[in-house]
C-alpha cells in the first residue's frame, strides 16, 4: 500500500442527503515513503510522520474513513521517488 485518502464528512444522522458527498467535509492523505519505511500525514499545510497504527485506525465513529487507496507493485517500489517531506 502506498497511500490512503481519508474523508471526514457530516454524519448521516445530521444530514442524510450529503453523506459521502465529496463537496463536504475535510480531506487528508497518508503516504508511505518506501525509502524511509515511514508513513506521513499530509493535512492542509502540515506534514508529519505518523505511526502505522494511526493510518489503519478505525475512525468511523468520528465520521472519518478511507475512501481511496493506492498500491505500488512490489517490483516497482525502487522506481518510486522518495518523498522525504521532513528533513
Amino acid at each position: 500500500m502506498h497511500s490512503v485518502f481519508i474523508h471526514r464528512g457530516i454524519s448521516f444522522a445530521v444530514h442524510p442527503l450529503i453523506v459521502g458527498d465529496v463537496a463536504h467535509g475535510h480531506y487528508w492523505i497518508y503516504i508511505y515513503d518506501f525509502v524511509l519505511n515511514k508513513w506521513f500525514k499530509y493535512n492542509d499545510e502540515q506534514v508529519m510522520e505518523v505511526d502505522e497504527k494511526v493510518v489503519f485506525a478505525d475512525n468511523s465513529a468520528e465520521g472519518a474513513g478511507p475512501y481511496f487507496v493506492t498500491y505500488v507493485n512490489h517490483e516497482e517500489v525502487s522506481e518510486c521517488s522518495p518523498l522525504s517531506p521532513i528533513a
